[in-house]
């Protein structure tokens, strides 16, 4: 397909509202209905201080392994079954991408895990496809030193979840688990992305490279899907050609996200991203279901 125009693109415009660190910002991202670019200096966090580049984050951590996905079956499946369920294997025995989430049903499901180093070598040469990327959950054991970095933005989220549910009061009372939320990864080279899908609230940070976002409030995507009559399940760059050559109605938000930047999405907003400008390294924390957080807190 084309190249999407600018106007799809439209990197430098940004009509998410921004918050700043301010007195009241966690009282106004409890409130939120819609989604926020945040403002908030994470100069201190350890995270952003130790990786002042993607390199240097591939030299503390390079040798980790993690699985490899696709945006497309990231989206349909969810992120632990497109870990078992994204790739098949080719007559001559090399790793492909299923070519649609009903091919991926039909083989033999296959699971693909590279060194992060590694991962990002087979994407520069060729080896593996534009829309493999990183999207890994942090909780296992092996790859606590990373989660642990990562430490001050998984708190923050807290934070943000207590506050939405049970309000700032609570944040004292309730216990240390309380609130939190899936920690994953999130490393990607340029053109490679997450088409729509929806979940809990959720936080973004960007460590390095830049991210693009598109969001629908509920409705209008809703109202989208049923004239347009659009698939679903394209990779981010096809859905931008498509929309464009299309005509369809545009996305609600959009915005840019730059490294030290964050993005609060409140549960249930449709979204897809986009790694613009070359590689891209970013951390999620969320809830995976709408209401998750209520879950969480009564656990």
């Amino acid at each position: 397909m084309a190249n999407p125009p600018e106007k799809m693109l439209g990197r430098a415009a940004c009509n998410i509202e921004t918050l700043r660190d301010e007195p009241d910002m966690l009282d106004r991202i409890s409130k939120a209905t819609a989604p926020l670019r945040i403002l908030y200096s994470t100069n201190s966090w350890r995270a952003v201080r130790d990786w002042q580049s993607i390199p240097a984050f591939l030299d503390s951590h390079g040798n980790a392994s993690v699985g490899i996905v696709s945006g497309v079956a990231v989206a349909s499946m969810g992120p632990e079954q497109a870990l078992a369920r994204t790739w098949v294997r080719g007559p001559n025995g090399h790793m492909r991408l299923a070519s649609s989430v009903a091919a991926s049903r039909r083989h033999q499901p296959s699971r693909l895990v590279l060194p992060l180093r590694e991962y990002l070598r087979a994407v520069h040469n060729g080896t593996l496809p534009r829309d493999a990327y990183v999207f890994h959950d942090l909780a296992g054991p092996d790859l606590r030193p990373l989660a642990d970095r990562l430490r001050d933005v998984a708190d923050m989220f807290r934070s943000c979840s207590i506050t939405r549910t049970h309000g700032l009061r609570a944040l004292k009372s309730l216990p240390p688990r309380a609130g939190s939320g899936r920690l994953r990864l999130a490393l990607g080279a340029a053109g490679s992305g997450n088409t729509w899908h929806m979940h809990g609230d959720a936080l973004n940070l960007v460590l390095g490279g830049q991210k693009r976002w598109w969001l629908y409030n509920r409705s209008t995507y809703q109202a989208r899907r049923a004239v347009q009559n659009a698939p679903h399940w394209l990779p981010t760059p096809d859905w931008l050609a498509q929309a464009t050559a299309h005509n369809e109605p545009m996305p609600t938000w959009h915005c840019t996200q730059r490294a030290g930047e964050l993005i609060f999405v409140p549960g249930g907003i449709p979204h897809a991203v986009l790694n613009v400008d070359g590689d891209a390294l970013a951390v999620a924390v969320q809830h995976d279901a709408e209401g998750a957080g209520l879950l969480h807190l009564a656990a």
